[in-house]
């Protein structure tokens, strides 16, 4: 704790991507999908979607609607294929996500998944509401969150607030966390099986994919573009 008093300034170079994304979604197939969708950012393109997808052999590849979001999004995150792509999500009753992706390189993929809660996410859902943002900022903020949400969540050491694997810092503010109960998922007409626990670590700098599969809404911060 010392060594993290030390620094305790904000960091007001950060800005929101307000939108709704999973940490990620592992099937029995060995392919893990994180589904983003963004109402407003400070990019250009403001609100956009993503799909992320990690497939056995370990390639990334990034889906993204419009296109021309991109180039911005891969100063945060080094993918191996990126592909324009019409990305549809739609929600019902809040308990339901169904993800739909049309590429451009004719590649289709369509996610949906069941929402439920924990005595764990409604508590660090409370917690996040009750935690004043100016000290969610700062370094000491950081660190209560990332310890308490690793405290009752399996993450594999996911931290909601650390650095990209391009040295971007980022965090992540939760107005609400549910847990996926439940997730079905389809590559080109082909069925991933059943949601279970990642077979291997899969990392994006401090993100990680987490044992507990969540959805989560609110806000990433992350550095605006260089305009």
């Amino acid at each position: 704790m010392a060594a993290i008093s030390r620094s305790v300034e904000t960091d007001d170079r950060l800005e929101p991507f307000h939108g709704v994304l999973s940490p990620g979604l592992s099937f029995s197939s060995g392919h893990s999908i994180l589904p983003h969708t963004y109402s407003s950012t400070p990019l250009p393109l403001a609100a956009h979607n993503e799909l992320w997808l990690v497939t056995p052999a370990g390639d990334r590849r990034l889906y993204v609607d419009p296109p021309e979001a991109a180039p911005y999004l891969e100063t945060y995150h080094r993918f191996d294929r990126t592909v324009g792509a019409s990305i549809d999500w739609s929600r019902s009753m809040d308990d339901r996500v169904d993800v739909r992706v049309a590429a451009d390189d004719g590649t289709a993929i369509n996610v949906s998944a069941d929402l439920g809660d924990s005595i764990a996410t409604r508590l660090l859902t409370r917690l996040s509401g009750v935690t004043p943002s100016r000290l969610l900022k700062t370094a000491v903020g950081s660190w209560i969150s990332n310890l308490s949400f690793q405290g009752l969540l399996e993450t594999n050491g996911l931290q909601i607030a650390g650095q990209t694997e391009t040295g971007e810092p980022y965090r992540v503010e939760a107005d609400t966390l549910r847990t996926v109960e439940s997730a079905t998922a389809t590559l080109d007409g082909d069925d991933l099986g059943s949601l279970r626990i990642p077979y291997r670590r899969v990392a994006f700098g401090d993100h990680v994919i987490p044992d507990d599969a969540l959805l989560v809404a609110g806000d990433l911060y992350l550095p605006p573009p260089e305009r």
